[in-house]
């Protein structure tokens, strides 16, 4: 069993486009949808999520250096071979529309192996 974690942990303090973390139960069926890595085969097929209204969705204002998200992104068990993985992104948070962004930030993946027996 194969499992990824997301760690994002910013450089500074976050002042614009901050990362956004979508609450798992605001997801409905529908809202992913499936893109496959051409030229390569299904097997290359990633999960992508279409922002829809009544999503939720959460981010820390002013996120300091010491404040790293940690998220599971993928779990090789999970329904489709994708599992529950987090749909997140950068936002543009209003008044801040055409400014370029100044966030510098890290992100890397833990990948986790596993027997599948608990």
């Amino acid at each position: 069993r194969l499992v990824v974690f997301n760690v994002w942990r910013p450089v500074k303090i976050v002042e614009d486009n901050p990362l956004a973390i979508c609450y798992w139960d605001s997801i409905k069926e529908g809202d992913t949808s499936e893109f496959v890595l051409e030229p390569t085969s299904r097997a290359n097929a990633i999960q992508t999520w279409n922002f829809k209204d009544h999503q939720k969705w959460a981010y820390l204002s002013n996120q300091k250096p010491e404040e790293a998200f940690v998220f599971m992104q993928h779990d090789s068990k999970g329904k489709g071979g994708h599992g529950v993985n987090v749909p997140h992104a950068s936002v543009v948070l209003q008044g801040q529309e055409g400014k370029p962004s100044t966030r510098q930030s890290y992100e890397f993946r833990i990948a986790v192996i596993m027997d599948d027996e608990p």
